[in-house]
């Protein structure tokens, strides 16, 4: 906020304005900038807004700016301004690293539609030089810049012409140990001098002060001021800003007080998960008729922030951050035979997205069976069939082993197609079915009694002796 009183000659006596600024950063090369400001005076309530939107990355991007001003609206430095519209296109191009084109083209509702070229060239060690020509309806104009920097010293010159006016100007700025100090003159229709000084105290305070005079043979102008800005907490920033600014006989004052807060929205996050845990009675991987909620289940997400369904069985996790996520359900405090096919789900989040991931439970089953030499090879398991200890099995990359029976488990099975096959047997034997052995289980059955023969291999004779 920002208050101003002045003696101006058009009545704009006090100034009460008002505005609200909004910055998002969509990605690392997409930027939006939105302001929307409010004026009282004595001539009525007015409104500005403004747009921007930055799209950068390093060969290329672009830039466009929306400002709408209302009939009434007084900005900040008390000026009246005239209401309309301004619209602006800016789109550079950068082939290498010493070679750059810009191209900008900008419309107002007071004047006409205007087309700015510039090229820019800054070979190492050299000048940087700008070339910039522009197109209208009223007029012509080119522009000359250029810039040299040697260690803390730098100098910039400008030629304008046009069939108008001709301008020049030149600039100086030093830094001299922490202190930036610059000075600048330019020759238009008025002569401008400026002077101004930067210096940072501590790490997160910055002073910096300025003078600026104008002068013609109609008018002069002059402003001097200080700004004085800190940070604290690396995201809060307070900005305090003086100025005195006297034109011809008039003077004003300007005071002005702010303090901002950085949120980092890739940080905090504005995506929501949720979704439900129920008990899956059919097993068709749908919440229906007949199917039960299960509340106070927890359900994590990134393995550290945790929410408990409800009666109905939903969880929420507001205000995610965008990116991948991992989220899971905690069965540690529900039976060993309940489950779920997928444990943990992952999803990708975008900014303002909303996503579900429901978590269907059912009765776990279980695959048990025996391991056993079939000496006769006749294909059933005789009494002298003794089971196979230490063999290794594998179901669907879990593996378990024989005990000393030769008897196997596979518990906490969910529903679904498994592969059985053995992965490690005693030497010289081999099984009586080499293929793959598919097996579906059934939601809490119990699928017992499975049977492996394995066949020891008959050492072949080589010599026969009799006596």
């Amino acid at each position: 906020m920002r208050r101003s009183d002045t003696n101006y000659r058009d009545n704009i006596r006090s100034n009460n304005s008002a505005g609200v600024n909004s910055e998002m950063k969509l990605g690392d090369n997409l930027a939006v900038d939105n302001k929307l400001w409010v004026s009282h005076t004595e001539q009525g309530i007015g409104a500005g807004y403004e747009f921007n939107g930055k799209y950068t990355v390093q060969k290329y991007g672009g830039h466009c700016h929306v400002t709408v001003m209302s009939r009434d609206y007084v900005p900040f430095a008390s000026v009246k301004t005239q209401p309309g519209t301004w619209l602006r296109f800016n789109t550079y191009q950068r082939p290498s690293d010493w070679l750059g084109f810009s191209q900008d083209l900008g419309y107002t509702s007071l004047h006409d539609t205007r087309l700015t070229l510039n090229t820019r060239l800054s070979p190492l060690r050299f000048p940087v030089l700008t070339y910039s020509i522009s197109f209208s309806k009223q007029k012509t104009s080119q522009v000359l810049d250029g810039e040299w920097y040697y260690k803390s010293f730098s100098v910039s010159a400008n030629y304008e012409w046009s069939s108008v006016q001709n301008a020049y100007g030149l600039r100086l700025a030093q830094r001299v140990l922490n202190c930036q100090i610059w000075s600048g003159f330019k020759r238009r229709d008025s002569d401008v001098w400026q002077f101004g000084f930067m210096f940072p105290f501590p790490k997160y305070i910055r002073f910096k002060g300025f003078v600026n005079y104008a002068k013609n043979a109609d008018y002069y102008s002059s402003s001097t001021g200080f700004e004085l800005s800190s940070r604290f907490l690396k995201d809060l920033n307070v900005n305090l800003a003086y100025e005195y600014i006297q034109h011809n006989s008039a003077s004003e004052q300007l005071l002005s007080f702010s303090i901002s807060k950085t949120f980092d929205f890739e940080r905090v996050g504005l995506s929501f998960i949720s979704g439900r845990v129920y008990m899956d009675v059919n097993n068709n991987g749908m919440y229906d008729f007949g199917d039960k909620a299960m509340s106070d289940i927890d359900v994590v997400i990134d393995g550290k922030s945790e929410a408990k369904t409800d009666k109905n069985g939903v969880y929420m996790f507001p205000f995610v951050r965008s990116g991948r996520h991992a989220v899971y359900v905690d069965f540690g405090c529900m039976p060993a035979e309940i489950g779920t096919a997928s444990r943990t789900r992952t999803v990708d989040t975008r900014l303002l997205s909303q996503a579900r991931i429901d978590f269907p439970l059912e009765v776990l089953g279980s695959l048990s069976g025996t391991v056993y030499y079939d000496h006769n090879n006749n294909g059933e398991r005789d009494q002298e069939d003794d089971g196979v200890p230490n063999v290794v099995l594998a179901l669907n990359g879990y593996l378990t082993a024989t005990d000393k029976n030769g008897e196997f488990r596979f518990a906490n099975l969910a529903a679904g197609t498994y592969v059985l096959e053995p992965k490690l047997l005693p030497p010289e034997t081999f099984a009586a079915r080499q293929e793959q052995l598919y097996l579906f289980v059934k939601p809490g059955a119990d699928f017992a009694g499975y049977e492996l023969r394995l066949i020891k291999q008959e050492r072949p004779v080589d010599k026969k002796v009799f006596d």
